[in-house]
């Protein structure tokens, strides 16, 4: 992993074999978040909400970038989720 990476002080970290409803909005501009070895991409757009409904059933640490050129901190936006087993994320909660 590259040291931006290694950066990411909040992964977001979700248990294998739940489903889950992710809600993306945005505060400034529009962004594009994806993950493509989870199959995810979704905008995220200031007011409005968008919606996806997925289950993660592999484990692993997954990365992606905002795939929108949305300004200047457009490059430094990587996006990291950690699939755990769900008795690991029962403890995380």
């Amino acid at each position: 992993m590259t040291d931006l990476i290694k950066g990411v002080k909040k992964p977001l970290r979700l248990g294998r074999g739940i489903s889950y409803i992710l809600l993306v909005t945005s505060k400034d501009v529009i962004h594009s978040f994806s993950i493509p070895d989870l199959g995810i991409k979704i905008d995220a757009i200031p007011g409005r909400i968008n919606r996806i409904v997925k289950k993660f059933d592999r484990y692993g640490v997954f990365v992606g970038y905002c795939t929108e050129l949305c300004g200047a901190g457009h490059r430094y936006m990587p996006i990291v989720a950690e699939i755990v087993d769900s008795s690991v994320f029962a403890d995380l909660i």
